[in-house]
């Protein structure tokens, strides 16, 4: 075995070579010779504790910095950098972005907000021209805002990729029509009406292996309205039976069944404690907790008594969107029920139904109109 001595140890070593001799007469005894840290001892003491790494919520979005080093995230015109970031904006409106938050956070969601000068420039930014028919219903997916769907007249549900610019899907519905379709909170599934004019069940779709989930059968004439809450997984239809119906996607049953006195426009809030049913020139709002008890408000809508074609709320719930057959787009105040904003295009056709949108922030309006135009109005300006 190899002997240890303190030549073995770089960090030990001794004061002077050779230091020990015997004293002379009358000598003071030298002070004892001491063992010194070596430099190479001191470049081995342990560094500085690292400061503890706060764990930042990982954002996954193809527009969005790949490096997890980075603690700021893009944003139009700068960045934006603030403590537990969960959330940034985007280049566009229409795209939300959503960051996984730690455990035990509240996740956060916001769009950018949206000015006149960008609904000014607002251009055609893509077109799919796999089908040049009429379009009766299309949705975007709440959360993953890059899939869109779409039911056109040729009886078919078509599923798409806005952002790589592809059709990923086409699947076929001969047998029964297709009318109105809508996401769930899974994007493989899908929530559609049919037309055939014998059979009004609401079908549950799975957009993977095109089988149907679940039938929802009550209504007895066409539905022209749906409405889903995504925090409850239930939704509402109304049909021309003049009936509306609450439902559970987990059962094939109806919750809950509310009479009419004409065609109905429905329409849940984002969180699913309050819904909206029009008709006959009026908005009744409902609790969705104790809907049986009847409308704890009623709105007048001014003097248009015309058929509702859909409502909608903004995304904070404050407002309401409703148009009519006439041609008529009213903003409403969602809790006093005053009219914001009132705007007119040319009425459509006997077939299809005025549509219209809240931009993200609430402060526009996107509508279509009868004679194929789209239309942009602030609600605070009532600008065009």
């Amino acid at each position: 075995t190899r002997r240890l001595t303190s030549s073995s140890f770089p960090f030990l070593q001794k004061a002077k070579k050779n230091s020990f001799r015997p004293l002379r007469d009358g000598e003071p005894p030298p002070r004892s010779t001491l063992l010194r840290p070596s430099p190479c001892y001191l470049a081995a003491a342990p560094l500085p504790r690292k400061r503890k790494i706060i764990p930042r919520p990982s954002v996954r979005s193809r527009s969005l910095p790949r490096d997890r080093r980075r603690r700021r995230l893009p944003s139009p015109g700068g960045r934006l950098c603030a403590q537990g970031l969960s959330w940034c904006y985007t280049a566009t409106a229409r795209r939300r972005v959503y960051a996984k938050m730690p455990a035990g956070e509240k996740e956060e969601r916001v769009t950018m907000e949206v000015t006149d000068e960008m609904l000014k420039t607002m251009e055609v930014g893509l077109a799919f021209r796999d089908y040049i028919g009429r379009i009766s219903s299309m949705d975007f997916h709440s959360k993953a805002t890059n899939y869109l769907v779409t039911a056109s007249d040729d009886e078919s549900i078509r599923l798409y990729d806005i952002q790589n610019a592809v059709c990923l899907k086409t699947i076929n519905s001969k047998k029964y029509g297709v009318e109105l379709v809508c996401f769930t909170t899974n994007p493989t599934l899908v929530l559609y009406s049919s037309k055939n004019g014998w059979d009004e069940s609401l079908r549950l779709l799975s957009l993977n292996d095109n089988r149907f989930v679940r039938y929802f059968k009550g209504h007895l004439d066409r539905v022209v309205a749906m409405s889903l809450c995504y925090e409850k997984d239930s939704f509402l239809s109304g049909s021309l039976d003049r009936t509306v119906l609450l439902w559970d996607l987990r059962a094939d049953k109806a919750q809950g069944l509310l009479r009419v006195q004409g065609r109905p426009a429905v329409s849940y809030d984002d969180q699913g404690l309050v819904f909206a049913v029009a008709y006959g020139g009026y908005v009744r709002m409902f609790d969705a907790r104790k809907f049986e008890k009847g409308p704890f408000n009623i709105f007048s809508v001014g003097n248009d008594e015309s058929e509702a074609n859909m409502i909608k709320f903004s995304s904070d719930g404050r407002r309401l969107l409703l148009t009519t057959k006439a041609g008529c787009i009213h903003v409403l105040d969602s809790f006093h029920g005053n009219s914001l904003a009132t705007y007119n295009v040319k009425p459509v056709v006997t077939n299809s139904t005025l549509e219209a949108s809240f931009s993200p922030d609430g402060n526009h309006i996107i509508s279509g109109s009868g004679d194929g135009s789209v239309f942009a109005w602030s609600v605070r300006s009532g600008k065009k």
